[in-house]
């Protein structure tokens, strides 16, 4: 199913995007442990609490001795929400009350998966002593029945998958960098000759970044300043094209102040998508490998599925291949091909005219949306990539599939 679905988001999350709620001065605040170890689960993290606690009007506190300046993300200051700092004595209760309740959830979980274990173990050998002939056949029927009970318990519960927050992500909150911080990173964009007053695009396209040539182009010829971040290994070779990505400057910080200032982003990692959620930076995200893990949250999102390739005959698969159940569950007789430069253009001009002139979905875009939204339900219970990435409470995303492919997938 790609990177993306291998590392399912709940492992991302493990235990940290349930908050603890507490009284500091008479005032309520969520506190939550960061996960600083994955970008994406950071950024949503983030995102998640401050609108959980705008929400419950409370105020929030970050655990984590972390410096900003290793995970800028966690320096960003929201306009209006009331960031709660664990110091002192203070800080010591929240961090004790903290690890207690993360070890109680901890043991649940623990004795969770053990008794599952056990039942699964349990079923084999009822299931193998429901094949010894040497038993009542009345007797062999009445253990196969039990090991089929005793598997289905097993079966891990629907609401037991850490579901993508979408609703908690869809409203934005406005948060700026200290001023120092922003200051430096200014100074270090200026120096690298990102100009303030000319529009940005970021890129961050680690495969293929070939098929960006043209987009950079196009890009530059319409007037603005293309500036490539990201780990991608292969130079794109376009001089109108600010490669930071290979610059001994490039930081974690400049690469937030880039983002938070650009345009759009055009990237083909949940990561770099899920951050822009956060910067409130409009993202198209290429060559995603299912229709629920990459769909926009926000209505100035795009995204591109890769095309799907059946392996076994050769032929190339509709985007609505991909919300069928058999699809999602068994993926090996299914491969998936990039979009072509000339795709991945029309899905850039598309974000180019939601930016400067609007955004519209067309009928072909909402159909699909539909379509994503009714079948995440409907596999939720089954498949694991529509309980953890799926719709949230009937929600898949305010954003769309890029017109190009919409247009020309299934009604």
């Amino acid at each position: 199913m790609g990177s993306e679905l291998k590392t399912h988001y709940s492992k991302l999350l493990d235990v940290h995007l349930d908050p603890i709620r507490v009284n500091v001065g008479g005032r309520p605040v969520l506190v939550v442990m960061p996960d600083v170890s994955r970008i994406e689960g950071l950024s949503v993290e983030l995102l998640a609490t401050y609108n959980r606690a705008r929400a419950e009007h409370a105020d929030a506190c970050l655990l984590t001795s972390v410096e900003p300046s290793h995970h800028p993300l966690l320096a960003l200051e929201p306009s209006d929400l009331r960031i709660v700092h664990a110091d002192g004595v203070s800080g010591a209760w929240l961090r004790l009350l903290w690890r207690m309740a993360a070890v109680e959830r901890r043991a649940v979980d623990g004795w969770s998966r053990a008794s599952r274990a056990f039942r699964v173990e349990w079923s084999r050998e009822l299931r193998r002593q429901g094949g010894d002939e040497r038993l009542p056949l009345e007797l062999r029927g009445w253990l196969r029945a039990r090991a089929r009970r005793s598997l289905a318990k097993a079966a891990v519960p629907p609401g037991a998958t850490t579901r993508f927050p979408r609703r908690l992500l869809r409203d934005r909150v406005h948060a700026s960098l200290p001023s120092g911080m922003l200051a430096e990173a200014s100074a270090t964009a200026r120096a690298l000759g990102i100009d303030p007053a000319v529009p940005t695009v970021t890129v961050d396209v680690r495969r293929r970044p070939d098929t960006c040539a043209s987009v950079s182009s196009w890009l530059a010829n319409r007037g603005y300043c293309v500036v490539r971040v990201g780990e991608a290994p292969d130079p794109v070779p376009v001089r109108a094209t600010i490669d930071l990505a290979s610059s001994r400057q490039r930081t974690p910080l400049l690469d937030l102040f880039v983002l938070s200032t650009s345009r759009f982003l055009v990237c083909d990692s949940l990561e770099a998508q899920h951050v822009a959620y956060l910067t409130n930076t409009p993202s198209l995200l290429l060559n995603a490998h299912d229709p629920f893990s990459g769909y926009p949250v926000r209505d100035d999102g795009l995204f591109t599925l890769s095309t799907p390739v059946d392996l076994d005959t050769g032929q190339t698969l509709t985007p609505d291949a991909l919300l069928h159940e058999a699809r999602l569950k068994d993926v090996r007789d299914c491969g998936f091909r990039d979009n072509t430069a000339a795709e991945v253009l029309a899905a850039v001009q598309e974000m180019h005219d939601g930016v400067t002139a609007g955004w519209s979905t067309s009928p072909g875009q909402i159909r699909f949306r539909d379509r994503v939204a009714a079948a995440g339900e409907a596999m939720a219970a089954r498949v694991a990539a529509a309980a953890e990435w799926g719709p949230d409470a009937g929600f898949i995303g305010d954003g769309r599939l890029a017109r190009w492919q919409a247009e020309g997938s299934a009604s």
